[in-house]
């Protein structure tokens, strides 16, 4: 957030701070008429060219990032020992103890003590699949693993569908601001044929211009950064699915829950990549927390 808010405040201090020190007034650059045309016509070919599930996982995948932003280590903390627990149960009760806590989620010990995990419910749901889907073909994990894989690609396409539909969006940005340069200068070329004052033909080809820099300046300061974040956004998301997906298959070529669980740890980028004796003690913990 901390960059987030510097990188504004680069941006609108180099743009319409050097335009004010140069002279500029504000009121000659903000023309509601023209932000109306700009933006209006940008949501409104935003809205015909997505579908409603397109415009549904841009929500989920800012919401997604604002998650990430706000749970960090705590998360991966919680999504490193929710697996070992899982995986110890299995390997110490069984699989039958273990689908105790896969079939209610939300009411398993387990994952209660797992709350911004549990709150990532497609996350849980991928991990819950995918150990049942374990359970069920011990001796199979190089298929099991391809399998796995395929999902991820897969969720990871959908959630990259409205990313990149805001970067087109971005790249159209120039051509809206096009558009309302162009209605400018018909409206001005009209009052020049109706014999109208030069100082109010100059006024109109200055507002028409506005048009244009609406829209370069959405472009490449303000959508396309957005974009680029989610997309990065997207790349960490996935890799809690390549932790759990990871420790799954350690899990099954015979490793014990705490190296399954570090071959998850390996897969993590939401912060400072946790070390080993970071995820031990945090096992620990969880054990002593029982």
């Amino acid at each position: 957030m901390k960059l987030l808010l510097l990188g504004a405040a680069v941006i609108a201090g180099s743009v319409f701070g050097m335009f004010w020190l140069n002279g500029g007034q504000f009121e000659t650059v903000f023309h509601l008429n023209e932000l109306v045309l700009v933006v209006g016509t940008a949501l409104g070919a935003f809205l015909v060219g997505n579908t409603s599930r397109v415009l549904g996982d841009l929500r989920a995948v800012v919401a997604a990032a604002m998650r990430r932003r706000r749970h960090g280590e705590a998360f991966e903390q919680e999504l490193l020992t929710l697996t070992y627990t899982l995986l110890q149960t299995s390997s110490r009760d069984g699989d039958r103890a273990l689908d105790a806590h896969l079939d209610d989620p939300a009411r398993s010990p387990i994952f209660q003590r797992s709350g911004h995990v549990l709150a990532n419910t497609k996350l849980v749901d991928f991990t819950v699949d995918a150990l049942r889907v374990a359970a069920l073909s011990k001796g199979s994990r190089g298929e099991l693993d391809s399998l796995l894989a395929m999902e991820i690609e897969s969720r990871e396409r959908r959630m990259m569908h409205p990313v990149q539909a805001l970067h087109k969006l971005a790249e159209s940005m120039p051509g809206f601001g096009i558009i309302a340069a162009v209605l400018g200068l018909v409206l001005a070329m009209y009052d020049i044929g109706a014999g109208a004052a030069t100082a109010m033909i100059t006024r109109q080809v200055a507002v028409a211009m506005v048009g244009t820099f609406f829209g370069v300046f959405a472009c490449y300061a303000v959508l396309s950064p957005i974009a680029n974040r989610l997309s990065q956004s997207v790349a960490v998301e996935m890799t809690g699915y390549e932790c759990v997906r990871a420790a799954i298959i350690a899990f099954l070529s015979g490793k014990t829950p705490l190296l399954s669980a570090d071959a998850g740890r390996r897969m993590l980028q939401y912060g400072a990549l946790p070390s080993f004796n970071a995820l031990e003690g945090w096992v620990r913990g969880a054990e002593d927390g029982r």
